[in-house]
């Protein structure tokens, strides 16, 4: 169900959509500080609603500065035009 273990989205991996905008780079930036890139197509965009609160709380966990207000709308936007 978690997106963890993949290497998709890793430099060399699968390309991303749309990979030089700058929602692309905080996409990858911000989640590749925990594990490999997931492909936004790899969920629905109400399966990146579920999944990015429980990646934050992840992030909370860790000690991690937490995704920025703009930042995280950045992300949900991106997964949104991307996401299956």
């Amino acid at each position: 169900m978690l997106a963890g273990c993949s290497t998709a989205g890793k430099p060399g991996g699968t390309s991303l959509p749309d990979m030089d905008s700058a929602a692309a780079q905080t996409f990858v930036s911000r989640c590749s500080a925990c594990h490999a890139v997931p492909h936004p197509g790899r969920h629905s965009y109400q399966g990146w609603l579920y999944l990015v609160p429980v990646m934050e709380q992840r992030m909370a966990e860790r000690g991690m500065l937490p995704l920025t207000t703009e930042d995280r709308e950045i992300i949900l936007v991106y997964l949104q035009e991307n996401a299956r």
